[in-house]
């Protein structure tokens, strides 16, 4: 049984740095864009994000954006200023050649409206999905082009929601 154990301990020494070598690093993404409401579009985005890269195709990934100002066009019941939102996402990558992948990523969002005035809107969750490519520069850096939903976080006057999208590009980093 020692023997059992200390061969299993061995073989953990020796397997544990080929394994770290092959496991892929923690990343960060910043980013700038171009969001659009369904009533108004050219609003800025800003965007931060972090990630795990669990294997080559698979990550998860947890950031926020905050999608700059619009003005009250039928939403109720006051005017939405911004909208800050958190997603968490599981992120997947098609590796198309050693310069180039496509990504998808398909999560949660929480959505935070900020109104003017003395209204606050509830926080909606609901689902965050985005689709773009990378184009790596080097081993550690890389450009990602994103087209991302955020799902909706108002009510029209009229009814229906107000959902919101952008395109974004990011520098991804990884560590």
């Amino acid at each position: 049984m020692k023997k059992i154990a200390i061969a299993a301990l061995l073989c953990g020494c020796v397997a544990t740095p080929v394994l770290a070598e092959n496991l892929s690093p923690i990343y960060v993404e910043a980013g700038f864009g171009s969001a659009a409401y369904e009533f108004l579009t050219s609003p800025r985005e800003l965007r931060l994000a972090a990630g795990l890269q669990f294997s080559p195709n698979w990550a998860f990934e947890v950031g926020g954006a905050y999608l700059g100002g619009s003005s009250h066009l039928g939403i109720k019941p006051t005017a939405i200023t911004s909208v800050k939102t958190f997603q968490a996402a599981l992120v997947g990558s098609y590796i198309v050649n050693k310069d180039f992948d496509w990504v998808g990523k398909f999560g949660l969002t929480r959505n935070q409206p900020a109104q003017t005035g003395n209204v606050t809107l509830p926080k909606v969750t609901d689902l965050y999905w985005a689709m773009g490519g990378d184009y790596h520069v080097n081993k550690n850096f890389s450009l990602r082009g994103l087209y991302e939903n955020f799902g909706e976080f108002g009510q029209r006057i009229n009814g229906g929601a107000v959902s919101a999208s952008a395109v974004s590009l990011n520098l991804h980093y990884n560590f």
